[in-house]
């Protein structure tokens, strides 16, 4: 059964990470964007949170 899964570790992660992309595109973002209109440059702050986030996940890509 081991060797059955891991020939499908693959698509597994693959469908996980395009699920999670989905979900953040479809709901988070916007609902960002409605809870920030209170915010004086709400895109701003929103472009500027992902950036950030990104800058901090990549090192992490050569750590773990």
């Amino acid at each position: 059964f081991v060797n059955l899964a891991q020939r499908f570790l693959g698509f597994g992660y693959g469908f996980a990470a395009g699920a999670m992309l989905y979900l953040v595109a479809s709901d988070v973002l916007p609902e960002g964007l409605e809870e920030g209109d209170a915010l004086p440059n709400p895109r701003w702050v929103l472009g500027a949170g992902f950036v950030l986030g990104a800058v901090a996940m990549v090192p992490l890509l050569f750590v773990l």
